[in-house]
């Protein structure tokens, strides 16, 4: 709670105290240039559920006016995380979710190695879907997803 009034930009200027960096009455620019408007291309190495991956995150991101060139690397790392997920999920399920291994005090029952990767890989996917709104409570949180709606056609503006 501001318990003073905030000092004028000129008076801040005629003491020399005003800092041009620390104005908020300028209005920055916060758009990214270079907007996408069709999927581009996916990286050559890709599989062709990286391929889908790709397409379905490029497509949401475009529908939602969120698209631009820089964000391209997030996606293919989105992607590259999605297949090794895949791999190592792979492992788990032929060798199961524990291996046997010998210690200095003979046989120990260990984590799966594998597991660590794909908790590491969910993890990664994770922090990136929550970048571009892929979900519902992420999705609320980015500018540009939120609609806003006539409040006359709300019914609980009244309370």
């Amino acid at each position: 709670m501001r318990t003073t009034s905030k000092t004028p930009k000129e008076y801040k200027q005629l003491i020399g105290t005003y800092r041009k960096d620390r104005d908020k009455s300028q209005v920055q620019n916060t758009e990214l240039p270079d907007s996408l408007e069709e999927i581009p291309l996916p990286p050559k190495k890709f599989s062709l559920e990286q391929i889908d991956l790709w397409n379905n995150c490029c497509q949401y991101l475009i529908e939602h006016g969120q698209l631009k060139k820089i964000y391209l690397f997030y996606i293919e790392a989105y992607c590259e995380s999605y297949k090794m997920y895949l791999k190592a999920a792979e492992l788990v399920r032929n060798e199961g979710s524990t291996i046997e291994s010998n210690g200095r005090y003979g046989k120990a029952i260990k984590r799966h190695p594998a597991l660590v990767a794909m908790n590491i890989f969910t993890k990664q996917m994770l922090d990136i879907s929550d970048r571009f709104g892929f979900s519902p409570s992420s999705k609320m949180k980015i500018k540009g997803f939120v609609k806003t709606e006539d409040p006359k056609d709300d019914p609980f503006s009244k309370f």
